[in-house]
């Protein structure tokens, strides 16, 4: 259940989410997003999300039929795809602050970026693997609140790691929005 988790989590494509917002404030698109009425940090999470929707869909009715064939609990099945999306929302969250940088420099690598929150989000090795002195330097980071403990979480079904998860998860949602808001002011 955890890679299942991880794979519906994952199933939006945060590199090119990143790739389309660094190339908008390269030739100062954004200057329109500006005008919009609604923030761009919500603007590009749901373009985002439009754009992935059939993919996020179909592992959503995969996963939930994996779930009920297995016989997981009730409350573990309605809680699944809240949590996931809060796993994406603060995924998205993290990649367009990182990407905010790009007001700033020019060398701001997603790729590389990509490939560090992969692995400290626990969607390539679940953080339970790592020596308990990374696993605690890792969880006062929002990456591992994308995918790892929300999907650690479900696979070994605990009611209260699951809201303390999703709890943990809210805060840095909210943190990452305020940052990203700011970075996004300063820069344009």
């Amino acid at each position: 259940i955890y890679f299942l988790f991880v794979l519906t989590a994952g199933a939006v494509e945060l590199p090119s989410f990143s790739e389309d917002i660094h190339k908008e404030i390269k030739n100062e698109a954004y200057l329109n997003i500006d005008k919009l009425p609604i923030s761009p940090t919500v603007y590009y999470i749901v373009k985002s999300f439009a754009r992935n929707s059939i993919t996020v869909v179909v592992f959503a009715i995969f996963s939930i039929c994996y779930m009920i064939f297995n016989k997981m609990p009730v409350v573990s099945i309605i809680t699944f795809l809240p949590t996931v999306i809060l796993g994406m929302i603060l995924s998205h969250l993290i990649f367009f602050t990182f990407t905010c940088f790009n007001f700033y420099s020019e060398t701001a690598d997603i790729w590389l970026f990509r490939a560090i929150f992969d692995f400290t989000s626990g969607r390539w090795i679940p953080i339970a693997y790592a020596p308990p002195i990374i696993q605690t330097i890792l969880y006062l980071l929002p990456f591992p609140y994308a995918f790892g403990a929300l999907a650690k979480n479900f696979s070994n079904f605990q009611p209260h790691e699951v809201f303390t998860s999703v709890g943990i998860s809210v805060g840095w949602c909210i943190a990452l929005t305020i940052i990203s808001a700011y970075l996004w002011r300063k820069g344009s």
